[in-house]
């Protein structure tokens, strides 16, 4: 008897193990199979999308309840399926499906979104999204022939973003007494009027991780016609801190003045040498009058060091 409540055991045991093995061999046949975007690049007027998964998959491109494009993966899991369409102006929502030899399928968790910006010359900006991680911008999805360009509309820009202590403020300069929205991935942030000097400033409280953004911001007249919108896009690298300038629709890196410090003893401590000083001033000519005329707590715009030939 005691015997045979041993042999049982042992098979109990023996068939658990068995049963978690194949278990575990499944889950990670499954979650090798989970579809990935890579990155996504323009040429002409097609999209094309790259991206990984198990081997011998058919992938779909999924937006809503249609199918815009297909591919098969390599023998790495490797894929790129290219959308033939041109997309109009607008936000556009992707995930991935890929389906095996056997018939089953496999959706996304990433969910690619793809914003057009209002002017033709302007980047197409591409933000991954996933439950649980830090949103990423998509690597190589600029145009070939273009930086970021935000469209302007009589003297709208913005200039500058900050996130500290959960709350989030969007700066900039526009037309006198229009209303300027703020949204982020659809959803709508705030708005106020901009003063009657023409600069506004929306500040609101969101939670944010860290990981990357992209901003919507909205011209609006009286009349709640929409003049222009542009998208920007923010990295929040911590956790609960960040700051970035603008300058024509593009990321601009920045410095703040010491106190003593002049252009020459600036430009050698950003770039390790006086004679940028020249470069410096033409960056910021808008708040620089003169060369020599600086002052402690003035934030600079830091071009990229120019290429010698």
């Amino acid at each position: 008897m005691r015997q045979g409540f041993e042999s049982l055991r042992y098979f109990a045991a023996f068939g658990l193990c068995f049963f978690v093995s194949v278990f575990s061999g499944a889950y990670a046949d499954v979650q090798d199979a989970i579809p990935q975007f890579d990155t996504l690049r323009l040429e002409g007027e097609k999209f094309t999308i790259t991206g990984h998964s198990a081997a011998s998959r058919h992938i779909e491109l999924v937006k809503g309840a249609h199918i815009v494009g297909e591919g098969e993966t390599d023998a790495q899991g490797n894929f790129t399926i290219g959308l033939g369409r041109k997309l109009k102006m607008g936000e556009y929502r992707f995930v991935l499906r890929a389906t095996g030899q056997d018939g089953r399928s496999v959706t996304s968790m990433q969910t690619l979104v793809v914003t057009i910006p209002e002017n033709t010359a302007g980047d197409i900006l591409a933000l991954v999204e996933e439950p649980g991680k830090g949103n990423r911008l998509l690597a190589g999805q600029t145009r070939a022939d273009s930086g970021i360009v935000a469209p302007e509309y009589k003297n709208f820009a913005v200039e500058r973003i900050d996130f500290a202590g959960g709350r989030l403020a969007v700066c900039g300069r526009s037309p006198a007494d229009m209303r300027v929205f703020v949204s982020l991935a659809g959803r709508s942030i705030g708005s106020e009027r901009s003063r009657k000097e023409g600069g506004f400033c929306v500040t609101r409280e969101v939670a944010l991780e860290k990981g990357d953004y992209i901003l919507q911001i909205g011209l609006f007249d009286d009349t709640g016609a929409e003049k222009t919108t542009v998208s920007l896009p923010f990295t929040l690298a911590m956790a609960n801190r960040a700051h970035q300038l603008y300058r024509g629709g593009q990321a601009v890196d920045s410095v703040v003045v010491k106190r003593g410090e002049t252009l020459s003893r600036l430009a050698r401590r950003v770039y390790g040498n006086a004679a940028m000083a020249g470069q410096l001033f033409e960056a910021n000519r808008d708040i620089l009058q003169t060369p020599d005329k600086i002052s402690p707590g003035m934030e600079l715009v830091v071009p990229r060091r120019e290429k010698q030939k």
